[in-house]
């Protein structure tokens, strides 16, 4: 609901999902709002089975639909178009890819001018940063190669052409949950294992105690909110960088009279 609400989300825009999975949170934002949504999802068989759930339920298909590929590529190809999206949203996703400098660019080119996004993800907490056991865990178990400072994202983000980016701090909810999740999910052991097999069990239960940890030292989580700039804005924006002072910051007014221009930041 967060989502809606932060994003007014309703019948008159399109979504893009960036790392959609089985389509969950798209299918629940768009029954709820009455958004389009586009899900891009990399890996075929969850992109193919995100689709077939959506079609079990009545009218949603119309709205929300799921396309394979990276979105990186999808942008340079055309296979996503750009300016096409009134707004994107990520959750939990771009910790995962690499290259956030080339995400982002996609990631821009997708929205109209004026669009905003939200961004769910993991950062370091505010002053912290990793220990290397910390870094090996999150690249090697986590398979995220690319967490950062929250100051850092909203850099990176920044140099992508974002303005009017807003971050908040999620650790305290996110900790909270990663270690409820962790117990929850050992006491569940016996039941588990009869369902599922204890090879299973053991595996995720290892990797949910790994993410309890990193949650438990250094690790946080952060919501950030941005949009795309209209083109007078943008012009503005630019336009404000320039330097106008001309040499002495002396501006001539009337023929063969000066005074001092004085310039302020407000």
């Amino acid at each position: 609901d967060h989502v809606i609400d932060i994003m007014g989300l309703d019948e008159s825009v399109h979504v893009l999902d960036i790392g959609s999975g089985i389509g969950g949170p798209a299918r629940y934002i768009s029954a709820k709002s009455k958004c389009r949504i586009t899900g891009v999802e990399l890996q075929k068989d969850i992109a193919e089975y995100g689709d077939e759930l959506t079609q079990r339920v009545p009218g949603l298909a119309d709205r929300v639909k799921f396309e394979i590929g990276d979105i990186i590529s999808m942008v340079k190809s055309g296979a996503i178009k750009e300016e096409s999206f009134d707004h994107f949203m990520s959750l939990l996703v771009f910790l995962h890819i690499p290259d956030r400098t080339a995400l982002l660019e996609a990631c821009y080119k997708s929205l109209k001018p004026g669009g905003t996004f939200i961004i769910e993800d993991f950062a370091a907490k505010p002053g912290l940063e990793f220990t290397a056991e910390e870094k090996d865990s999150l690249l090697n178990v986590v398979s995220a190669p690319n967490v950062s400072t929250i100051e850092k994202y909203i850099q990176d983000l920044e140099a992508a052409g974002f303005v009017d980016i807003e971050a908040v701090d999620l650790t305290a909810i996110w900790s909270k949950w990663t270690k409820a999740r962790h117990d929850l999910y050992v006491e569940s052991k016996e039941q588990t294992v009869k369902t599922q097999g204890e090879d299973i069990f053991n595996s995720r239960v290892k990797f949910y105690k790994v993410v309890d940890n990193l949650f438990a030292g250094n690790l946080g989580g952060v919501r950030i909110t941005g949009r795309k700039a209209s083109p007078l804005e943008a012009k503005l924006i630019a336009g404000r960088k320039l330097n106008f002072e001309s040499d002495g910051a002396v501006v001539n007014v009337v023929e063969g009279k000066t005074r001092e221009r004085a310039v302020k930041s407000y």
